[in-house]
């Protein structure tokens, strides 16, 4: 697929008829597309997507998306940005939309998810990321088709425990997701981690809901999601 010998982080999605795969090279996101058949559509060095790290890719709907982890030198941090690309092999966003509004160190450590995580939940992208090394808090937030974020980002887990690691899988359905994470204790002598996993209520604008945390926008007005 791509020759040379500072390829990373590989991931792979199908929809619309191909797969399209992504990896970064340096801190530059490059993808490909390859037909069920076999056939490679983007030889070496690939579709040039944008700058970042860590790329994770969905599809849906008539389109890519790839989310990346971005550090900001201007900014002096590091942002989750996210880039959609055609079925052509269009990069329609080649700066990234910026997804977490908070900036961020970043996870360290090879036994860790260190990048976002991303699925398509039937109308919007359901993206979550690791913010801090030993942090109690993942975060996560949803991106409409249009390339606009549905709401700003929302913290998805707190103390005491510390958590890492996300995961992420969608219903299909625009309002559940099941979120896996790693929790415990990583104090000295203790390191007694485990998996967490629970469903996540992010229901979509108009559907009907009881409380805000049951909304993406965390926005629930006269019993529907606004």
């Amino acid at each position: 697929v791509v020759a040379t010998n500072v390829v990373n982080k590989p991931a792979a999605a199908f929809g619309g008829g191909q797969y399209m795969l992504t990896w970064d090279v340096n801190n530059a996101i490059r993808a490909a597309r390859v037909l069920p058949s076999g056939v490679l559509l983007d030889p070496s060095p690939g579709l040039s997507i944008g700058n970042g790290t860590f790329p994770a890719i969905a599809y849906g709907p008539n389109q890519f998306v790839i989310a990346t982890r971005r550090y900001d030198s201007g900014l002096g941090g590091l942002q989750v940005r996210a880039h959609r690309v055609s079925g052509a092999g269009v990069s329609l966003d080649p700066t990234g939309i910026v997804v977490s509004s908070t900036l961020f160190t970043g996870p360290t450590g090879s036994d860790r998810r260190l990048g976002p995580e991303i699925a398509f939940d039937g109308v919007d992208m359901a993206i979550v990321w690791p913010a801090e090394f030993n942090s109690t808090v993942l975060r996560g937030s949803w991106l409409g088709p249009n390339g606009q974020l549905t709401a700003t980002e929302h913290a998805l887990t707190g103390p005491p425990n510390v958590h890492h690691s996300p995961v992420i899988a969608a219903q299909g359905d625009s309002q559940h997701e099941l979120f896996i994470d790693v929790y415990g204790n990583d104090s000295p002598g203790v390191n007694n981690f485990r998996l967490n996993r629970s469903i996540l209520v992010a229901k979509t604008t108009s559907y009907a809901c009881g409380q805000h945390l049951e909304c993406k926008t965390h926005f629930c007005i006269d019993g529907v999601c606004c």
